[in-house]
């Protein structure tokens, strides 16, 4: 990941910065939601040319000025990077490269250029050096400087507990090869990689770099009080209703989804629907007519496995796609099956047994690694087939019932009144912290080794 630029809001800092709310106006809003569209249009077709089969890791070398993607085969592509801003989950806030003296000044010049945009049309939100902001209305920020510079492709990537937002330009296809490591200091200082998947093959070279990300993430949780802030922004999120999970997805929602959301998800239905799944059922998540995370459910009646997949268009650079399988025994035991890259914050039941495989975007080849698992499982207990039918939303929310009582069980959260439930301050500290240094390493360390494990076992 970039480790620089870190997002250098200190905390009397943050306690000064303005709300996005106050800085804004209905005509910059509307701005910005159309600004927000083209962009994941724009994202959508650069990926589609250049990553049709995704890819493995990405890095941002500063001293070069460029953004690499490569795939595991070595090949890949770089371009020409800048950076907009980081923002920061924990506190809430977005800033400005322009603002961020961690960013070189040859990478902040798109955000000059958005400043001095914001500075001739009035636009408060982008010449303010940081905003209090939500992770929605910071994407709005970015939409609205990808528009002024007229980027052809925006990356909001992930480091550590911060997303930079970056647009490239120039792409070009590249190879383990090309890249020669950097030959100063200083070069060696603003260079580092994220890895999006690790497996148990990691050389003595990946080890240390894991220990050191490891050792900077402590002293920087440490340096930004992460482990007692978000804690606090956890316990202040709102109640959930008990047992409620997916909603209908209504005429009026699919009506107002963007195509490119509606697309990646009925090509996702159809490699199911080939695979003898059927059923569809699609869901969303939010009770407005304007959706931007929607999903099917689905189940296959000829061995009772049943799934799920989330299309979602709000988190870092254009869609991210997320699916699952779980297959439950006669033993009370279910395999879940995903290729989630979220780190579990809730003790898991003790009937559940599941495996992410994050680096696996083909539902094809995760569904046939779900049924290998089914399989070697089913060699001593038989697998018991499930439906939701007759009402799918009926089904869902009886399970989820069982997890929000497992939480209540286990003290992460408690009743109130009107059927909701609210996290108590142990689930929060708890939560939180499972998300962080060193629980967080440890956690996805152990998915890693079961699902390399796995694969394995598949292969021989």
């Amino acid at each position: 990941m970039v480790r620089t630029p870190i997002h250098s809001a200190m905390s009397s800092t943050l306690r000064d910065a303005p709300h996005y709310a106050s800085l804004t106006s209905p005509e910059f809003d509307a701005a910005a939601d159309a600004a927000v569209q083209r962009m994941l249009a724009r994202q959508q077709a650069f990926d589609s040319e250049w990553f049709p089969d995704g890819y493995q890791s990405w890095s941002c070398d500063q001293g070069e000025g460029v953004i690499r993607f490569l795939k595991r085969d070595g090949t890949g592509i770089q371009a020409r990077a800048q950076i907009l801003g980081s923002y920061a989950a924990d506190s809430e806030t977005w800033e400005w490269a322009w603002n961020n003296p961690h960013v070189n000044e040859e990478l902040s010049r798109d955000a000059r250029v958005v400043r001095a945009s914001g500075e001739t049309n009035g636009h408060a939100p982008l010449t303010t050096g940081i905003v209090r902001a939500s992770a929605e209305e910071s994407r709005r920020l970015i939409g609205m400087a990808a528009a002024i510079v007229n980027a052809p492709a925006v990356y909001w990537g992930s480091a550590g507990d911060y997303a930079v937002a970056m647009t490239y330009w120039d792409a070009r296809t590249i190879s383990r090869k090309d890249i020669r490591p950097p030959d100063t200091a200083e070069a060696k200082q603003n260079t580092s990689e994220a890895s999006a998947a690790s497996d148990d093959d990691e050389s003595s070279q990946g080890l240390l770099s894991l220990l050191l990300s490891w050792l900077f993430s402590a002293v920087m949780g440490l340096l930004f009080g992460r482990y007692y802030r978000h804690p606090v922004v956890l316990k202040r999120s709102r109640p959930r209703r008990h047992g409620a999970g997916f909603l209908p997805l209504t005429a009026e929602q699919e009506a107002n989804i963007a195509p490119y959301l509606l697309e990646d998800l009925a090509e996702i239905e159809q490699t199911l629907a080939a695979r003898g799944f059927s059923s569809r059922f699609r869901v969303s998540m939010e009770l407005t007519e304007n959706v931007t995370r929607i999903g099917t459910l689905f189940e296959n009646p000829s061995d009772g496995t049943l799934g799920y997949v989330i299309v979602n268009a709000t988190q870092h650079s254009g869609v991210s796609r997320t699916t699952n399988f779980d297959t439950r025994f006669a033993d009370g035991i279910t395999l879940y099956t995903s290729n989630s890259a979220n780190v579990l914050r809730t003790p898991p039941r003790a009937t559940a047994r599941g495996i992410s495989f994050r680096g696996i975007t083909d539902v094809a080849r995760l569904h046939d690694i779900h049924r290998f698992r089914v399989q070697e499982r089913s060699a001593t207990i038989a697998a018991t087939p499930r439906t939701r039918a007759p009402n799918p939303i009926a089904y869902n929310d009886a399970e989820t019932l069982k997890v929000h009582e497992h939480w209540i069980a286990r003290g992460y959260y408690r009743r109130i009144a009107d059927g909701m439930i609210v996290i108590t301050w142990r689930g929060a500290i708890l939560s939180a912290w499972r998300g962080l240094f060193p629980w967080k390493q440890l956690s996805e360390g152990r998915n890693a080794r079961q699902a390399a494990a796995v694969l394995r076992r598949m292969d021989a």
